[in-house]
């Protein structure tokens, strides 16, 4: 399979600089120092234009000022149907596409975009003049700057070409699209809505190809972009948007794991942590636990979108973070669970923001993007590390490792909640594996050790739990890892005379966010 990565190598083109002007008559040795309007007078020679028609001015208080209002900013609304013959006749097969439609767009290109491409073009000469090894966001390139010539002489007009067929052309190649945001760069030139709907548009022909598009509808007028920091990679045609600059740096932790399921490529994993995923989700690649690591797959991001959704929406007072143990408490597909939820909580604006599977790490990337941001809790209740524990014993190195991201989970949520109480409860007992028994316990010490019995608590239940081998008692877990309702309400009886303490009894009336649930829950039996 051929991979367009047009975007990326574009951009690390970019980033070695601009290729000098060609020196015209002098010769190639010549070394001439050049005023811009020289430069400016000898590339038009090269490239026999006369004239230039006038441009919009980069002065605002000009009468021909660029357009920086974002409603005028789409003149031609309409975008040219990438499956439309220029006689008008629709695409209706893959060969109609390769043969007839691809090269008129094609042929759009080279005329309209590019340039007009003369009968009698003369061959253009490429040398790679300067080559330098170079870092993108921390990633080893190789960039070379060429040299050559074109004859550009005719003058283009209207184009009768837009993006999304440029787009369309990589089909049905994977191609990631990736933008920034406008507050941390080029804030009046960046047009990621545009591009957005550019993406949209040309979502038809990869259909037409056999590969999955955006996954959105082909409506590229109404479709909404996804929030800022979710992206949509399901498929060889991607979009994410980040919260960085003219960058693609932040992207590229999506862009690795998306190019290697595309190209069936699996990366050896680091520590025998990977093999620790809980049942919800398979197993991923592990790092430290206190870097923070996002979710990548779909189900993750639509959910964390969900999360941040959440946050912003009506009054949290008890911030319950953490993984599947903790979801499945406050969950729309745990009817009975919730059930149990509303029963303890109701009254103490209590929201959950649990998500199943994941480490520590993911639970600290979800926080350091937008869940915990501008909440305010007054109570924040930590649950997590089993998945980090697993079901194989570690040792000393994982312990420690585990420690350390707990310990970054509190620095976050003092760092954006200061006021608010953390009660860390203790890893649950797992059974699915008996060795790992003694791990949990050192390092429920360890969280017994952190708290200070004021602004950080710590609540252990686990001899209600289980027995003093820690094997679960009858009917606490149905599976050797999630609590039952029975379980829940232990964890509950703990919780309550902390929250009495600290916000007096619940009201009447609960202004809580509503609840959320597994975005792909309703695809799934559960039992």
């Amino acid at each position: 399979m051929t991979f367009s990565l047009a975007v990326w190598i574009a951009l690390a083109e970019l980033a070695q600089g601009p290729v000098p002007p060609v020196a015209g008559a002098h010769s190639v040795g010549e070394t001439r120092e050049w005023t811009t309007a020289e430069d400016h007078r000898n590339m038009m020679e090269q490239l026999a234009i006369k004239a230039l028609r006038p441009g919009p001015s980069g002065n605002e208080q000009a009468p021909n000022h660029a357009n920086y209002d974002e409603a005028l900013a789409n003149p031609f609304p309409k975008l040219p149907d990438v499956l439309t013959l220029n006689n008008g006749r629709k695409v209706g097969s893959t060969e109609e596409w390769r043969t007839e439609r691809r090269p008129e767009i094609v042929e759009d290109f080279e005329r309209e975009g590019v340039g007009r491409i003369p009968k009698n073009v003369p061959n253009v000469t490429w040398s790679v003049t300067e080559t330098a090894n170079a870092q993108v966001a921390g990633h080893p390139v190789v960039g070379k700057r060429l040299a050559g010539h074109v004859d550009n002489a005719s003058y283009p007009g209207d184009l009768p070409v837009d993006a999304h067929e440029l787009i369309a052309l990589c089909a049905p190649r994977p191609t990631f699209i990736s933008y920034g945001v406008p507050e941390r760069g080029d804030a009046k030139w960046l047009d990621h809505k545009g591009r957005f709907m550019a993406a949209v548009a040309a979502g038809p022909v990869f259909r037409l190809l056999g590969v999955k598009d955006l996954g959105t509808s082909d409506d590229y007028r109404t479709e909404k972009m996804p929030p800022v920091n979710v992206g949509l990679l399901d498929g060889p045609l991607a979009w994410r948007q980040h919260d960085g600059g003219h960058t693609d740096g932040p992207n590229w932790k999506y862009f690795i794991p998306w190019a290697d399921k595309l190209l069936n490529h699996t990366r050896p994993l680091r520590t025998a942590d990977a093999r620790a995923a809980a049942p919800e989700q398979p197993a991923q690649v592990v790092g430290p636990a206190d870097q923070p690591a996002p979710r990548t797959d779909q189900n993750s991001m639509t959910a964390h979108a969900a999360l941040v959704k959440k946050a912003t929406t009506g009054r949290i007072d008890v911030y319950f973070v953490g993984d599947s143990i903790t979801r499945r408490w406050g969950a729309l597909d745990y009817p009975e669970l919730l059930a149990n939820w509303r029963s303890n909580f109701f009254g103490w604006n209590a929201a959950n923001f649990g998500w199943g599977a994941d480490r520590i790490q993911n639970i600290l990337w979800r926080l350091e993007n937008g869940e915990l941001d501008g909440v305010r809790p007054k109570i924040i209740v930590v649950l997590a590390g089993t998945n980090n524990v697993g079901s194989e014993p570690g040792g000393d190195e994982k312990i420690a490792n585990i420690t350390r991201g707990l310990k970054a989970i509190v620095d976050v949520c003092r760092h954006k909640a200061p006021n608010a109480t953390i009660i860390l409860t203790a890893i649950f007992p797992r059974n699915d594996n008996m060795a790992v028994l003694p791990e949990i316990d050192r390092i429920n010490t360890y969280l017994a050790d952190l708290a200070d019995g004021r602004k950080i608590r710590f609540i252990n239940v686990n001899d209600q739990l289980a027995d003093q081998d820690g094997r679960l008692f009858e009917g606490m877990t149905g599976d050797t890892l999630h609590p039952t309702l029975k379980g829940y309400q232990i964890w509950a009886d703990a919780l309550k005379p902390i929250f009495l303490e600290l916000l007096g009894p619940p009201a009447a009336i609960d202004l809580a966010p509503p609840p959320t649930g597994d975005p792909g829950a309703r695809h799934r039996v559960i039992r």
